[in-house]
């Protein structure tokens, strides 16, 4: 470039702008190249902060009294140094729109004072009180930390997270609660913005606001309730009372699902009642997108071969109606197919557990296109017809999980008909606009994880499946082999 010749300012601003988000590095370099980039750069270097923190207990005194707290990690002072900085230019403070610590089973720093207790100014309470601008707050486990009740936590740590969502009231909009279990909604209601809510489970509530002059009401968009993999089957039902209006004690609700665009039921641990309390709890005009985990409880029993049922409570009746779900454009159900040996004095064989009629009784609900439903008369079909002029919208997808004791001969012989016949069906009569099941074949400890010839025979096995044979034209397949649960 000829000296004294410069590019022009919007071309460098355009240039930068394709830095992606993840490459630190080049960030930091830019924002240092020039004082007119210098602050853009900065918002976008500290827009985002994800630090790991070491979850520790320490003890109150005696064998059943302690609490948990976050504590640095050993030998990265990441956060520290992160502390020092946003103290010194409050600016960079008021950059940082999303906040993720997550808890970790890392080793922990030493302690910071001579009694070998934990300190109550650990960095991550510094941090918390540092930020004004936040937008979204997460607090996530890594894929081994235990989940505690979020009670159990330090009263300091809680108070900061209380404090920083009430500081930032005015423009939080997704909050993720997911390293604790049972955390206090209370604050929640203080958030108008809140969009985006995912939690494990929530505590009991004591409602103080009459209908006349109710608390904050907690009106998410987008909700999801993640698995604890605990099997604490009452986890929910403290979700379902923060629905529910205490007519007796005149007392509203403190949630809302009136403006629920997205119901993502990701706990097994629901019980079907509470599963269909939470579907029917949505707007049939906003609720548009819902994957759903199937219930453990919601489990059809087969011996294998010749697949008789020994479940006979298990009727096969739909908890919930899909029909009235108006707006709903993308359905996933996920569920699984698990062999378990039985071993009797006279022989060994192998029981089915199967959440395929239980998925495939749920979309059998699903009206077909240009019919009247029996429960809404002509008013559904013509709403339907109405909003996807005249064709359908929803996109299925299932998953079912394949796991380890199956033969390769019973693949051939698996009880899929009562979820793919269904599909099928669905699709004939134009209440689906397509349809994907993929198999997730889990084989843990059996040898076959990374054998690509195995992959290959199981794969041509199950497209042998005459539920799977007869329905490819429409139902699209896929598999997947992996080591981890759903």
């Amino acid at each position: 470039m000829p000296r004294g010749k410069f590019l022009p300012f919007d071309l460098i601003e355009e240039v930068f702008s394709h830095i992606a988000q993840s490459d630190v590095a080049t960030i930091s370099a830019c924002s240092q190249t020039s004082k007119s980039f210098r602050v853009e750069m900065q918002k976008r270097l500290f827009e985002v902060i994800k630090l790991d923190f070491s979850l520790v207990s320490h003890s109150l005194g005696g064998p059943s009294r302690f609490r948990f707290t976050l504590d640095d990690v050993d030998g990265d002072n990441r956060a520290q140094q992160l502390v020092e900085v946003l103290t010194s230019n409050p600016d960079l403070a008021s950059y940082v729109r999303m906040l993720c610590i997550i808890s970790s089973q890392k080793p922990a720093a030493a302690p910071r004072d001579d009694s070998g207790t934990w300190s109550q100014t650990a960095t991550i309470l510094d941090l918390l009180s540092l930020l004004p601008n936040l937008e979204v707050f997460l607090f996530k486990p890594d894929s081994h930390s235990i989940l505690p009740n979020y009670s159990l936590f330090s009263r300091a740590l809680k108070n900061a997270i209380r404090h920083l969502l009430l500081r930032n009231r005015n423009t939080m909009e997704c909050v993720g609660i997911t390293a604790a279990r049972y955390f206090s909604p209370n604050v929640l209601v203080h958030l108008p913005m809140l969009k985006t809510l995912s939690i494990l489970s929530v505590s009991q509530q004591f409602r103080s606001g009459p209908f006349s002059n109710p608390p904050g009401v907690i009106r998410p968009m987008h909700l999801r309730i993640h698995s604890s993999q605990l099997r604490d089957y009452a986890s929910l039902d403290n979700v379902v009372d923060l629905l529910k209006i205490d007519y007796a004690e005149g007392k509203a609700a403190l949630m809302s699902f009136s403006q629920l665009h997205t119901l993502y039921l990701d706990s097994a641990d629901a019980t079907r009642e509470v599963t269909k309390f939470l579907i029917n709890a949505t707007n049939p005009e906003v609720l548009s997108e819902v994957p759903i985990r199937a219930p453990n409880e919601a489990i059809t029993i087969y011996n294998m071969q010749p697949w008789k049922h020994l479940n006979v409570e298990y009727q096969d009746a739909p908890d919930f109606d899909l029909s009235r779900l108006q707006r709903l454009t993308n359905l996933s159900m996920f569920g699984g197919l698990y062999g378990v040996p039985v071993v009797s004095p006279d022989h060994a064989s192998t029981i089915v557990h199967s959440h395929c009629p239980w998925m495939g009784a749920i979309l059998s609900t699903l009206p077909p296109r240009g019919s009247a439903s029996s429960k809404h008369d002509d008013n559904c079909s013509a709403a339907h017809d109405d909003i996807n002029n005249g064709t359908c919208q929803l996109s299925l997808k299932v998953k079912i999980y394949l796991f380890n004791v199956f033969a390769m001969e019973d693949l051939v012989e698996l009880p899929l008909a009562p979820l793919i016949d269904v599909i099928v069906e669905k699709r004939r009569n134009g209440a689906l606009r397509d349809a994907l099941v993929e198999f997730v074949v889990l084989q843990c400890g059996h040898g076959h994880d990374d054998d690509e010839q195995w992959h290959a025979d199981v794969s041509e096995t199950l497209r042998k499946n005459e539920s799977v044979k007869s329905s490819e034209s429409f139902v699209d397949f896929a598999m997947v082999f992996g080591c981890t649960g759903p």
